[in-house]
């Protein structure tokens, strides 16, 4: 069974964290290393913000999920990722997962995400990478969803003949998983998940301003074939990220992947 490696970047309190690593434990040996804090939006950086970038602290921490061990990290998601790389946690990881995301990472998203840039820094190591995100809808998200189809993804992944390590962005619908209507292989949208429809601004008398965005989901018509149209549907959606100077993978091999993890969920073709 392989070392799996998880972090996130909303932070190590996220709901969402016990629920996955509670699952990904039928798979193999799971440890968490996630940051202190919410690290949205950090991408693949790996200094601190905020701070000098030298100093990391590594706290262990009580979650309730039967891993082999948690720790709160004050660093970013990839920075985490490449201290797991050095053993700094324990046995060095074959797969990370990063994740669960509060929200979808969709499109040109996922140059910003923190969850995909944890995967993305994986990938660079050797090691696979998979970013799972929630298109969340309530204060209360089927973080349950999203587990199981990452179990049953991991769980293939372990077993398949690939020539190199393999990303993967996994988007899932916030709801049963019986209410979800399959796995779709897409391709990412020309465009954000989000956009800034525009700014609350305010004045102050030293000439300085403070801006808060207005973020809100991208309502433009998508085709199905994208992960912004197809997730919309009511479709989990895999998208198969591709690095420079990375080995690409055969289609069929990706195709068989899926395949697997479709008929796994119970979802067929």
């Amino acid at each position: 069974m392989p070392a799996i490696f998880m972090t996130n970047d909303d932070g190590i309190a996220s709901s969402g964290l016990p629920p996955l690593a509670t699952h990904l434990t039928l798979c193999g040996s799971v440890t968490i290393g996630a940051p202190d804090r919410e690290m949205s939006g950090t991408g693949t950086a790996v200094n601190m913000p905020g701070g000098d970038g030298r100093e990391v602290r590594i706290s262990p921490h009580d979650i309730e999920a039967p891993t082999r061990a948690a720790f709160s990290v004050s660093a970013t998601p990839a920075l985490s990722v490449l201290l797991a790389a050095r053993g700094v946690f324990g046995e060095i990881p074959e797969i990370v997962v990063s994740g669960p995301n509060w929200g979808a990472n969709l499109g040109h998203d996922v140059q910003h995400s923190g969850t995909v840039g944890a995967a993305y820094t994986a990938v660079r190591q050797g090691m696979h990478g998979i970013a799972v995100s929630v298109a969340v809808k309530s204060s209360e998200p089927h973080w349950d969803s999203a587990a199981e189809i990452t179990r049953l993804l991991v769980s293939e992944l372990a077993e398949a003949d690939t020539s190199g390590p393999v990303l993967a962005n996994l988007n899932v619908p916030d709801r049963p998983l019986d209410e979800i209507r399959g796995i779709r292989t897409v391709g990412l949208a020309g465009e954000a998940g989000y956009i800034i429809e525009g700014f609350d601004e305010t004045h102050h008398d030293d000439g300085s301003r403070v801006l808060l965005p207005r973020v809100v989901a991208n309502q433009r018509p998508a085709d199905l074939d994208t992960d912004i149209g197809s997730l919309r549907e009511g479709w989990a959606t895999l998208t198969w990220l591709r690095l420079p100077g990375i080995t690409q993978h055969e289609p069929d091999v990706l195709a068989a992947l899926h395949q697997r993890t479709s008929d796994a969920a119970g979802f067929g073709a």
